[in-house]
């Protein structure tokens, strides 16, 4: 109950910023009525039960204007956070922009952004600035506040030996709202789902199986956030930052993340002489646990010689403090010469030379391509070595490929803070509720992630494509262990009527942890195969009533025989919104 406290608590606080006339909210009750017979509910190797699950799940979507940046900027001033904040951030891909640290503050972007700014210089740190600076841009739609809240209430039924009913929560609310016009920001966020306790374990990718490894997440955000301008001479940015994430299960433990950041920057009276700097501290308290620490600052000053090429120099100093036996962190002062060429406006190079070394490459051949790498070399920083970034994103008229890399150091926690439990659409009635099987275990551990994936969409007038793979690595700092996961995932819509459309979607994934036998990836570790194949038939009966019926068989392969099974669905369903 504690919990459920908490996230209601959070869904008032995102909520209750700033009066609004009420035609500018948009307020969306929806009901779903679900009804699925299962072979194998519990998921067992032999001998499976047979079950039948009736679901009511009502749910509510509220929004008023856009949070285009979500909550954005996980990653602060170090590793991912410099690719834009979209990486880490509620917003997804491109979150509140393209250009860096700053997110969705606009002109700010500048020297900070990209991989030539924070990231650029090496500084890790994949805590840092929760609540940062996503959504300073996002108060689209006109007035002070912008909102965008999913509920979802699951209430299960079954008829499985040993489980009647359980409850289970789906949130995710996001929030800005400009208390003083153009000075004092409000960021907010919460959240509630699902995730497997041990990817290792019994996978599934919902929550109608009772296998005993599935655990509740609940989180919750609040950054207030200033900005200034100095008359044209310089722009300042300063936050402070939250983040409150728990779970059912004690394998992770409950935490408490507070941010300090602080950013200066020259202004438009600056031209050949621009300047910048910043310091940023964000501190994870783990109920139980060991302190997480992460400390930054830079500064960078750059000076243009003519309109195509300029020089730069920039330093800081990295001061971190987790446990870890593989030695990736390293404390101290670093410093980075270089220079930027931009031959022409769609390439752009910048490289620079010292402790923490660097080149990226920026490709914009059209406005809706865009191309960006970056290799780093760091001797300072969370995460020293070779340090890899990519990102990828192209449109057309009918298809968008979305793509990115990046390496960064983080905790199951952050990573759970930073879920997209709903589709941007609000997901109330399309999707049956997923359980992420890529995301890591519940440990109180720091680890290096690693995660490359792409993503396509394509439309015609009648069908629809959905496709991404993703392969992520995870090296854990004080275990030494190591997990990969290789995944695939592919859809198909047809509207084969006026009010007839059928979905076929399936996924497909393969997982190791180093230490036992492999599977797939070339290390020693036990490994896991699981997939999942379905088709739908949707019939929309009026504009805010659709029904549909669904086959769906899903399937593991294991190094333990015990984890391995086979299960049968059919499921019926229909979706209302008022």
């Amino acid at each position: 109950m504690e919990r459920i406290r908490w996230i209601l608590l959070g869904s008032v606080l995102v909520g209750a910023y700033v009066p609004a006339d009420a035609a500018q909210w948009q307020i969306t009750p929806s009901l779903t009525l679900r009804e699925t017979y299962s072979d194998n509910i519990n998921l067992r190797p032999e001998g499976g039960e047979d079950a039948w699950v009736t679901e009511i799940n009502p749910g509510i979507s509220i929004s008023r204007g856009r949070v285009s940046g979500g909550f954005g900027g996980f990653g602060g001033l170090g590793g991912i956070g410099g690719f834009g904040g979209g990486l880490g951030g509620i917003g997804g891909f491109g979150g509140a922009g393209l250009r860096g640290g700053l997110g969705g503050v606009g002109g700010l972007g500048g020297g900070f952004g990209g991989f030539s700014g924070f990231g650029g210089g090496g500084l890790g740190g994949g805590l840092g600035g929760i609540g940062g600076f996503g959504g300073l841009g996002g108060l689209g739609g006109g007035g002070r506040l912008a909102l965008n809240l999913n509920y979802r209430m699951q209430n299960i039924f079954s008829t499985q030996e040993g489980r009647s009913y359980d409850l289970r929560h789906q949130l995710q609310a996001n929030s800005t709202a400009e208390l003083v016009r153009n000075s004092i920001f409000l960021n907010a966020r919460a959240s509630a789902g699902q995730t497997l306790i041990n990817p290792q374990g019994r996978q599934f990718a919902d929550n109608l199986a009772n296998t005993g490894n599935r655990a509740n997440f609940y989180t919750f955000g609040l950054s207030p956030v200033w900005r200034h301008h100095f008359g044209g001479y310089a722009d300042a940015v300063a936050s402070l930052g939250y983040n409150y994430v728990t779970t059912s299960t004690s394998q992770a433990s409950a935490t408490h993340t507070y941010t300090q950041s602080a950013f200066l920057q020259s202004g438009r009276r600056f031209n050949l002489l621009t300047w910048s700097g910043g310091i940023q501290n964000a501190r994870q308290v783990r109920v139980g646990g060991q302190e997480v620490r992460f400390r930054s600052g830079i500064g960078r000053i750059n000076y243009r010689l003519t309109r195509t090429f300029s020089l730069f120099v920039q330093g800081g100093f990295v001061d971190n403090q987790f446990r870890s036996t593989r030695g990736t962190n390293r404390n101290g002062l670093f410093y980075t010469v270089g220079a930027t060429w931009t031959p022409m406006r769609q390439l752009s190079i910048t490289a620079g030379g010292g402790r923490n070394s660097f080149v990226t490459v920026t490709l914009q051949p059209t406005r809706r391509t865009l191309l960006q790498g970056s290799y780093q070399r760091n001797n300072v920083g969370s995460l020293t070595g070779n340090v890899f970034q990519g990102l990828i994103q192209h449109r057309t008229r009918h298809t968008v490929w979305q793509g990115r890399y990046f390496e960064t150091v983080t905790t199951t926690q952050t990573v759970l803070a930073e879920q997209q439990i709903f589709n941007e659409f609000g997901n109330v009635d399309e999707q049956p509720v997923l359980v992420p099987t890529d995301l890591p275990e519940l440990v109180d551990e720091v680890f290096v992630r690693r995660r490359g994936e792409l993503s396509f969409t394509g439309n015609t007038a009648k069908n629809t494509f959905n496709a991404r793979v993703y392969q992520e690595r995870r090296t854990f700092e004080v275990r030494k262990t190591e997990s990969k996961v290789f995944g695939l995932y592919g859809s198909w819509t047809w509207r084969w009527g006026a009010r007839t459309y059928s979905l076929v979607h399936g996924n497909w994934q393969t997982s190791d942890l180093a230490g036992g036998r492999g599977r797939g990836f070339g290390v020693q570790g036990g490994g896991n195969t699981f997939w999942i194949a379905a088709f739908r038939i949707t019939r929309r009966l009026s504009p805010d009533v659709n029904a549909y019926v669904e086959y769906r068989h899903q399937e593991q392969s294991s190094d333990s025989a015990e984890l391995d099974y086979q299960e049968n669905r059919a499921l019926a369903a229909i979706n209302m919104r008022f």
